[in-house]
């Protein structure tokens, strides 16, 4: 990434709150031109300071030619924005503002984005969530379509698009163990998709030697190790992704149990069109070459065999392994501390290694020459949703935090060593980061690492405040 903008920015007041639909801007700003306002909407002035706190345009600030997005954004250019969609509900809360990037924040930067297209081009909204989100309840939830609907009335040189890339979905379902006979495949990217082999270039050669035990949920791991070997690291990239001009990245402020925390680079792994592509763990525990748990025993690895049986079975309407997962499952949470089964914990070394081959992949891959450039191929910017965040069991079952944090700047990984910083980790400790900031082959790396600009002050990270989130629960010390 560009060095020289690596510092990220932070707005910290905790007396924000998300504006009521349509998210009308607080005043009537000369660059917008003449325009209805919403005097509540404190969170739209505090998105234009970050933009001036990152020296975006600043002499033309305040005036109707104010345009902070040119930096990277030209007229009649595309325009993808990415924000975190997880899923359609959260089990603990009535809402999913915990959950998911508020469309009040996506309103704002779409306001710039048009200005910096000059009014003509292309602008997608677009995720892959997990398989069983019901996309078309979401979006009537988050009021997305009604939101994009307005704009498409307003703006007739403009193609407006809202788009699910995924090509798995699953109906949503109570049971675990009762999702694979509800699979269905569709469409997904229209543009289709583009399978990008990094082979040497990957951040998972270096566990490739146990290659056989890579695992992702939910899914057949013999699928999986067709396009994670030896030979190998696949991964099957949207194309709307690879073609636009500029992505916009809107992620969440919200704990992660797999990786400690989800946001700006956890975000990339809905460029994505098939999870069978993604390595989350691998099986085993520390001591068996795995980081799939803490500590091994007979019964886990009973279980795995199981796990395996049911995902690569090829009669569905079969239940007897589903009902010994739920037994073995059941057994093993009655009779050990770590139960976690699925690479939730701070050990693990997969999912931080995949999470950065796909922003490598979605900011210096070139698809025409289908290689990595040593510098970014398409432009990129990164805003964070901490208004609401989410603690504890993230990323599916958060517990909302009213924070009031937003996050902006040019580099992922410096926007999530802030966020982190804040969360309450020691970051030099968190392997996303670590494979990010320091890896040889992470083309996110910087020399600039050490200072944040807060409420427009400059400091360091460790004088940020620590919010004291509550951590996913195999994220702090346990005996076991």
């Amino acid at each position: 990434m560009n060095k020289q903008n690596s510092t990220p920015v932070i707005r910290h007041d905790n007396r924000l709150s998300y504006p009521a639909f349509p998210y009308l801007p607080m005043k009537n700003y000369p660059e917008l031109g003449t325009t209805e306002c919403d005097s509540n909407n404190k969170l739209y002035d505090e998105i234009r300071k970050l933009f001036y706190d990152l020296n975006l345009d600043i002499a033309n600030f305040n005036t109707t030619n104010w345009n902070p997005l040119k930096v990277i954004i030209k007229p009649k250019q595309s325009v993808i924005i990415k924000p975190n969609w997880v899923l359609h509900r959260n089990p603990l809360e009535d809402n999913i503002d915990s959950l998911i990037t508020h469309s009040s924040i996506i309103k704002a930067v779409i306001d710039y984005v048009i200005i910096a297209l000059d009014y003509q081009g292309k602008i997608t909204v677009a995720d892959a969530p997990l398989q069983m989100c019901d996309f078309k309840k979401m979006s009537k939830l988050n009021r997305i379509e009604d939101l994009l609907e307005l704009y498409k009335n307003k703006y007739k040189r403009i193609k407006f698009t809202l788009l699910d890339m995924r090509k798995t979905v699953l109906k949503d379902a109570d049971g675990a163990f009762q999702l694979k006979s509800n699979q269905s495949q569709q469409t997904g990217d229209p543009h289709g998709y583009c399978l990008v082999d990094l082979g040497q270039q990957s951040l998972l050669t270096e566990l490739s030697d146990r290659y056989r035990r890579f695992r992702v949920t939910c899914y057949d791991h013999k699928l999986l190790l067709t396009h994670h070997n030896l030979e190998k690291h696949e991964y099957l990239v949207a194309n709307s992704f690879l073609t636009a001009d500029v992505i916009i990245n809107l992620p969440k402020m919200k704990c992660h149990k797999k990786a400690g925390f989800t946001g700006a680079l956890k975000n990339l792994i809905g460029i994505n069109g098939h999870k069978e592509y993604l390595p989350h763990h691998i099986n085993g525990a520390p001591n068996e070459g795995g980081d799939q748990y803490f500590k091994s025993s007979r019964l886990k690895n009973l279980y795995n065999r199981w796990y395996d049986r049911y995902w690569s079975q090829n009669d569905n309407s079969s239940n007897v392994n589903g009902i010994m997962l739920e037994l073995l499952s059941k057994s093993i949470r009655s009779t050990f501390r770590d139960t976690n089964l699925e690479g939730g914990w701070h050990g693990n070394q997969t999912i931080p290694r995949t999470t950065v081959d796909l922003n490598n992949i979605a900011y210096f891959y070139n698809y025409k020459t289908g290689q990595l450039e040593n510098q970014p191929v398409r432009k990129s910017f990164h805003l964070l949703d901490g208004i609401i965040a989410g603690e504890g069991d993230g990323p599916l079952r958060p517990t909302a935090k009213n924070v009031g944090v937003l996050i902006a700047g040019f580099n992922p990984a410096t926007v999530d060593k802030a966020m982190a910083t804040m969360i309450g980790y020691d970051t030099s400790q968190n392997n996303t980061l670590l494979c990010a900031l320091e890896h040889e082959k992470s083309l996110l790396k910087t020399e600039n690492n050490n200072t944040v600009l807060l409420n427009s002050a400059l400091t360091g990270y460790n004088q940020l405040d620590n919010l004291k989130f509550v951590k996913p629960k195999f994220w702090e010390a346990i005996e076991i």
